[in-house]
């Protein structure tokens, strides 16, 4: 007797036990896909804490590299394959990190009509570095990924890296860098940090094993943003937009790109992308340290915090099961939802509430 087959409900999903979150818009095999990983350490684990892989069109655009052609009795096993560079993920000193009981924490994840959202924090550096890291996602469903990655250290001059593995071939382009396939991706940074961030292209091993038309294994492109951190959050953060696209003809790299927001409030991020025919901005609100009436016992551990909020190309909020959506005056502990953005709030003062919204025009 035969099955049929049906593609599943779900397409984006949180596995809260493995630590795996899954971002995709469809089942199509050239949908848009992400996962990200925020779990601690486990059997065969590698030094990986929020790190993820991406495919789009029907191409790689961000892989790890996997296993040597040797497996775990390659050379390069412990220096490169299971060590924290030959990962999508943001380093410290190029150090690796604590895993042991280092889970992601402060995890949110919200699945919304037209963008999902994570956000989880990690410790693995903060014995050595004195650093700790945040990685916020906004996943604008069949368009692309803006990733906002705070450090909050008490070292100086420590050096802040966001590492991403490709099998395409990059060339350098304004504020980022573009594969030169017809299929492939653009991804910038914004261009306000420009002066800041040095851009490294270099090349590592990767696992390719069953991607069609490439060899087992093989060196691929490591696109490296590098920034000295100043021990101030405002301003220890990077923002990368990757922008995949079906064909070159389709993307103007000089119609793309990712700017900061000014916010009145030091609290707030804010960065707008702008693509050809339309502008998105993405918003994180993050908790101030020393108030502890405005955070919960699961931010405890660190001085701040992202909630996804509400606010949609049509601004129609919603509020999470067993909720209610609240005003955005009001003063919120970091569990609890906000809606009701308006795109002029922006700039209005945080009162130390996390949010993380996206306003498309």
């Amino acid at each position: 007797m035969s099955v049929p087959v049906t593609a599943p409900t779900t397409t984006s999903i949180d596995f809260p036990d493995s630590r795996f979150v899954v971002m995709r818009d469809s089942w199509d095999p050239r949908s848009y896909y992400m996962i990200v990983n925020y779990g601690d350490w486990q059997n065969h684990c590698h030094f990986d804490q929020l790190d993820f892989e991406i495919y789009a069109n029907g191409v790689p655009i961000a892989l790890d590299a996997g296993l040597g052609p040797l497996g775990y009795l390659d050379t390069l096993q412990v220096s490169w394959y299971k060590h924290p560079l030959s990962h999508n993920m943001v380093t410290i000193n190029r150090a690796v990190p604590e895993k042991m009981d280092k889970p992601g924490y402060d995890k949110h994840w919200s699945v919304l009509k037209q963008s999902i959202f994570f956000a989880a924090t990690h410790d693995g550096y903060v014995r050595y570095q004195k650093a700790r890291h945040r990685r916020h996602i906004v996943y604008s469903k069949a368009r692309y990924w803006l990733v906002i990655d705070e450090v909050q250290t008490t070292g100086s001059r420590q050096e802040m890296d966001f590492n991403l593995h490709t099998p395409c071939s990059m060339k350098e382009t304004d504020d980022g860098y573009i594969s030169i396939q017809e299929n492939g991706f653009l991804i910038k940074q914004d261009h306000q940090d420009a002066h800041a961030t040095q851009r490294v292209l270099s090349r590592g091993g990767a696992d390719l094993t069953d991607l069609r038309g490439e060899s087992s294994n093989r060196e691929i492109d490591w696109l490296i943003f590098r920034k000295v951190l100043a021990g101030d959050r405002r301003v220890d953060r990077m923002a990368t937009l990757i922008y995949p696209f079906a064909s070159q003809t389709s993307c103007d790299p000089a119609d793309v790109s990712v700017a900061r927001l000014a916010m009145k409030d030091t609290a707030a991020i804010g960065y707008r992308v702008r693509t050809k025919n339309r502008k998105t901005s993405s918003l994180c609100l993050t908790a101030r340290t020393g108030n502890s009436r405005t955070r919960s016992k699961a931010t405890s551990r660190t001085a701040y915090s992202a909630l996804p909020a509400a606010a949609l190309t049509t601004r129609e909020s919603r509020a999470p099961h067993g909720t209610k959506s609240m005003e955005w005056g009001k003063r919120h502990s970091t569990d609890e939802w906000i809606g009701n953005t308006r795109n002029e709030d922006l700039h209005g003062p945080a009162a130390s509430r996390p949010l993380l919204s996206h306003v498309s025009a």
